[in-house]
């Protein structure tokens, strides 16, 4: 018991970083207005694993809280997304992750778009999204619904691809396709420069992004569960050998 508790602070520390600010600027030079550039916004449970092959940062990450809006320029977007929760589950909690679906978005200036699911009730109706999952990109301005497709990538398994959250995807022969953090043009521009996405801190964008929140120790605890319970015996022996080395 004391070597788990060693291991669950340890991996709080681990997860830390994943906290990010909700509102993203994914384009180089000052702010455009929004007449200029397109949205995307994600909700809360949706995160983004690549924008046109590039990871992006602050789109990902379970204590990202609340929506999370894309600032594009106006030009065709490949979008890579997936659904990520934590649910109860009788006296634990269990972290639920979908593999990646794609939607392509050409993106016009001054429109918005949403990605839109089924929201489950339940856990088990969870577990059947994570397993299956689908949404729709619906244009705000139009109504226009454009349903999500087949990504031919997944996720790595286990306790360390949940650690790594986004950073890492496979194709289906299980190959690693490992993505970069950078400004993120239209598909067919100019190459980007690798440069990390800037969040937005103009007034306009404060007024519409909500603030992440701090996670409770609560949640800390039970999310460590969930990844103790999803890791095999191999990977329990090992973080245990490791926490057994580090100091009191």
């Amino acid at each position: 018991m004391q070597h788990l508790s060693k291991f669950l602070v340890m991996a709080c520390l681990l997860t830390l970083g994943a906290c990010a600010n909700p509102q993203l600027r994914l384009y180089d030079g000052g702010q455009k207005p929004d007449s200029k550039i397109a949205l995307v916004t994600l909700p809360e449970a949706i995160e983004a694993a690549r924008l046109n092959g590039v990871e992006v940062k602050g789109a990902s990450g379970l204590w990202t809280r609340g929506d999370k809006v894309l600032e594009l320029t106006p030009g065709r977007y490949e979008l890579l997304a997936f659904y990520r929760e934590v649910w109860e589950h009788g006296d634990s909690h269990d972290v639920l992750r979908s593999d990646p679906v794609l939607f392509v978005i050409e993106a016009k200036p001054g429109e918005q778009y949403r990605v839109e699911y089924v929201h489950p009730d339940n856990y088990a109706q969870a577990r059947q999204l994570a397993a299956d999952f689908s949404a729709v990109l619906v244009n705000e301005a139009t109504g226009k619904r454009t349903a999500s497709q087949p990504s031919g990538v997944r996720f790595p398994t286990g306790l360390m691809a949940q650690f790594s959250g986004a950073s890492e995807l496979e194709s289906a022969d299980g190959q690693a396709r490992p993505g970069q953090q950078q400004v993120i043009e239209p598909m067919g521009a100019a190459a980007a420069r690798s440069v990390s996405p800037e969040p937005v801190t103009d007034q306009r964008a404060a007024e519409r992004a909500a603030s992440p929140a701090t996670p409770r120790d609560a949640d800390w605890v039970g999310l460590m569960q969930a990844w103790w319970k999803q890791a095999s015996p191999a990977e329990r022996r090992a973080f245990l050998r490791w926490v057994g080395e580090q100091p009191n």
